[in-house]
């Protein structure tokens, strides 16, 4: 079968061009064309998708491509800012525990009227903060309250099934900036023409609903 858009040839019954990823459906059964996965990056940086992905799981990239690509609804939104709230009491919770040891091991509590003296329990937290959200997001791509919530944070999953370490400490230190330092995180989701956070929109990232990115996750680990 050719592509008439890039003349390439391709297997019989296939969904899709190997070559430049446009769909193969007869004129009158395609849907209004979807943007690319990656067409906020310059092409010297877009990462190329396996043939054999194309060739296999044509109707998977499709529906990532979907999810890529298309508004985020408005429940998505708010189960987003529920996971971010469950996950802010878990860090909370454990560095009032860490607090609490502290006080019991060494008789350590920090002078209310003292800044100087909350430096360090400022750093612990930062600390609990990024560790929580670097091992969970890089070896799951989903933090408690993200899965609990059914939602994944990826970043081109069809190249990179599990978020890069740089990818994970840009986005977190964004989050930082934009949401304590800022305030504008939110306010930002609300103009976004994906509704997407800040941070999101900064580092590239994209959240999905977790079973899609499960499938992907599934596909790339068996080949």
């Amino acid at each position: 079968m050719e592509c008439p858009n890039c003349q390439a040839s391709n297997r019989s019954g296939a969904l899709v061009c190997i070559q430049c990823g446009e769909p193969l459906y007869p004129a009158q059964q395609t849907a209004t064309p979807r943007k690319p996965l990656t067409a906020s990056l310059h092409p010297s940086q877009q990462p190329r998708v396996p043939e054999w992905m194309w060739e296999q799981h044509a109707e998977l990239l499709m529906d990532l491509s979907h999810h890529l690509s298309e508004k985020l609804p408005w429940p998505q939104v708010i189960r987003r800012l529920g996971a971010s709230f469950i996950d802010h009491c878990l860090v909370g919770l454990s560095f009032a525990l860490t607090l609490a040891l502290a006080w019991y091991l060494t008789g350590y509590h920090p002078d209310p009227h003292a800044l100087q003296s909350w430096l360090k329990p400022g750093i612990i937290l930062g600390l609990i903060h990024v560790i929580y959200t670097t091992l969970f997001q890089m070896f799951l791509a989903s933090t408690p309250g993200y899965w609990l919530f059914s939602l994944a944070v990826v970043y081109h999953p069809e190249t990179y099934p599990t978020l890069p370490m740089r990818i994970i400490l840009f986005r977190w230190g964004l989050m930082i900036i934009t949401t304590v330092a800022l305030g504008i995180n939110l306010g930002w989701c609300l103009i976004d023409r994906d509704r997407l956070f800040l941070h999101d929109r900064l580092a590239g990232t994209r959240v999905i609903p977790l079973h899609v990115y499960n499938r992907i996750l599934d596909v790339t680990l068996k080949e």
